[in-house]
């Protein structure tokens, strides 16, 4: 699947669940994923302990990188261990992922004035940082030009000042070549604020990082929309990416590329294309959950497929694919002679095969050795991820961006798709060809560090047949934080006298208090005003239950949740669901959640196209981890 979502209740009930996810339903048609892939998103990675903001070293093992879970909904309000948040513990930087783009948009229409300044100058600057012989015997150069040097020397400034301890792998510092000085004096863009230490704020000078500060116009997820630590952050830099193409004349293929991971997962993306038309340049944007801004229509003449379309391709067949200039062996004219595929590019540049596949001239870009980094990479793969497409390695696996220097390389080479079903047809298909035409091992044989493991043990006997999900903090996320919304509301009425901490301390209390004895254990009865009430009552500085403001505040707050619009939906969610479910998977939701669970997730656009049932506690009388509620779904 191109994504497999779990989440547990509590740590330590995730496998006995699992376990009965696997008996259920066994009348569904077996499903088995050649390849599980991790899905990402605000609680789909596992909690540690707090820890302070480091910097990995260089000489540091790939196993010495954590990743922190996010926190979320459920856990910071309700006060579970999971991402509960130790305000006795060591300070951190927190930057502002937002802010972080914003700031990286001005940095690329900065990079590609200075692309332009520098062929216009007549002197590139040109050096060979070391090449390698091609397929033929013909030297092929690495070349690197002063545009290289003055954009990342000015990226790697900005980013310094925005958050001094924000860990970033730049293409030419990894690489060892860029000197202390190249590009001085190229500082047109600093950062204004309170710097890391107080969040990383940036003011921006761009239409496009304006846009990106603007959450009416771009409504971030709530796992990246608030300060996160600087660890868990990583940039990507690649100040000029096609140099080779630059240097022969080949402009159209020049970008600039600016990936940001959070959780080693590429969660937005900036690609600049400074010689887009002869005249003008143009900057592709976006993210996890946000979209791809400036992509424009190409015509239908010219798209070899359209979004939401059927990606069938006469049974995968006669595709059109992007492929590097360079060939170093005969791996890709295998797979391309066996799969029928029509060339669309061939030129070496990363970034344009994805502007490629995004704006739907080609299918794919296919790469079968090492070449790419994680800085041709990263941006890229958040922009593709969230248009439907995939990326991964040679054989179907994703790629790990935690801030490694370690696995800055793409040592297996790389597939990127625009579509989940094609790529797994198309991994499947490079697969047979290495193992059974070529008997090359590649890529099982290469040591790969930054290989992201499978998120799932094996699949049982059979193939997975179910698959359950939970809602608050995991599949819906509210856009505005929570404590917000009650002071903003308790503003409104005239409640006077309450604090953010006041109001999450009364939900936590409410939250850890034990159901009345009547509800047999169970939370939430009917709509969960009896649960909410005397919730709400102390969040809002001990109102008496009779009180005529607080039915008013209740009331406001039932219909601020019951608004779609208040939620942030987990990005990619429906498109794994509607996978799965074409796969024979059946989708349940379970949630400890009062009755109006089953409306608002019809109007977030769950309908019967992507869930197959939906269970609520309030409705079965039987709160998670209680074994009946799993029982009851097995029936549905």
């Amino acid at each position: 699947a191109s994504a497999t979502i779990w989440r547990g209740l509590r740590p330590g009930h995730r496998h006995t669940v699992t376990a009965r996810a696997r008996r259920s339903l066994a009348s569904a048609p077996a499903f088995v994923p050649r390849v599980q892939t991790r899905a990402h998103g605000p609680s789909f990675v596992a909690a540690v302990p707090q820890r302070s903001c480091t910097r990995h070293s260089a000489r540091s093992p790939a196993t010495s990188v954590v990743t922190r879970a996010s926190v979320s909904f459920s856990d910071d309000i309700r006060g579970y261990g999971v991402g509960h948040v130790d305000t006795t513990g060591p300070k951190v930087t927190k930057v502002s992922v937002p802010h972080l783009v914003a700031l990286l948009l001005d940095l690329t229409a900065d990079g590609e004035g200075i692309i332009r300044g520098v062929l216009n100058s007549g002197d590139l600057g040109l050096r060979d940082k070391g090449g390698r012989d091609d397929v033929t015997g013909a030297y092929v150069k690495d070349a690197q030009t002063e545009a290289d040097r003055r954009i990342e020397t000015h990226v790697l400034r900005a980013l310094r000042e925005f958050c001094p301890t924000l860990p970033v792998v730049g293409e030419e510092s990894h690489e060892g070549q860029l000197e202390l000085g190249d590009g001085a004096g190229e500082m047109s863009s600093r950062p204004t604020g309170g710097g890391g230490g107080a969040g990383g704020f940036f003011a921006p000078r761009t239409a496009a990082a304006a846009a990106a500060l603007d959450l009416a116009q771009t409504p971030w997820p709530s796992h990246v929309r608030d300060p996160i630590d600087a660890s868990r952050v990583c940039v990507y830099v690649d100040p000029l990416d096609g140099t080779n193409e630059f240097t022969a004349g080949n402009l159209v293929a020049v970008t600039c590329l600016l990936g940001v991971a959070v959780d080693g997962r590429p969660a937005a993306g900036v690609i600049g294309q400074p010689f887009h038309t002869p005249g003008t340049g143009r900057i592709v944007w976006g993210g996890r959950g946000v979209g791809v801004r400036g992509l424009e229509d190409i015509g239908d003449a010219r798209r070899v497929w359209n979004a939401g379309s059927d990606s069938a391709l006469n049974q995968f067949g006669g595709f059109t694919c992007c492929v590097n200039r360079v060939t170093r062996d005969d791996r890709i004219d295998a797979v391309l002679a066996a799969t029928n595929a029509t060339i669309g590019e061939k030129v070496s540049a990363t970034g344009y095969h994805f502007l490629r596949v995004l704006e739907g001239a080609a299918h794919c870009g296919v790469l079968l050795r090492a070449g790419t980094k994680k800085w041709d990479t990263c941006g890229g793969e958040a922009l593709l991820r969230e248009a439907g497409g995939v990326v991964s390695d040679a054989a179907g696996r994703r790629y790990d961006y935690s801030h490694d220097p370690a696995g800055a390389m793409n040592p297996s080479g790389l597939v990127i798709a625009h579509d989940a079903g094609f790529h797994r047809w198309l991994t499947r298909r490079v697969r047979h060809v290495l193992e059974r035409e070529l008997r090359d091992p590649y890529p099982s044989d290469v040591f790969d560090p930054s290989v992201r493991p499978p998120s799932l043990p094996p699949a049982p006997a059979g193939g997975w047949r179910a698959l359950t999900v939970d809602v608050g903090g995991c599949l819906l996320s509210p856009v505005e934080p929570v404590t917000e919304t009650y002071l903003r509301l308790a503003a409104v009425h005239g409640v006077r006298g309450i604090t953010r901490e006041s109001v999450k301390s009364a939900i936590r209390a409410g939250f850890a208090a034990p159901p009345p004895p009547e509800q047999r254990g169970v939370r939430y009865v009917g709509d969960g005003r009896g649960f909410w009430r005397p919730l709400v009552a102390a969040a809002m500085g001990g109102l008496a239950n009779d009180d005529p403001m607080l039915e008013a505040v209740l009331d406001d707050l039932y219909a601020h949740y019951e608004n779609p619009s208040a939620w942030c939906v987990a990005p990619g969610a429906k498109e794994a669901f509607k996978t799965l479910r074409a796969g024979g998977v059946k989708v349940a939701v379970i949630s400890n959640w009062d009755t109006r669970l089953p409306k608002l997730l019809r109007d977030c656009g769950f309908d019967e196209r992507f869930i197959d049932t939906v269970v609520v506690s309030a409705e079965q009388m039987s709160d998670k981890p209680d074994a009946r509620i799993f029982e009851a779904t097995q029936q549905l």
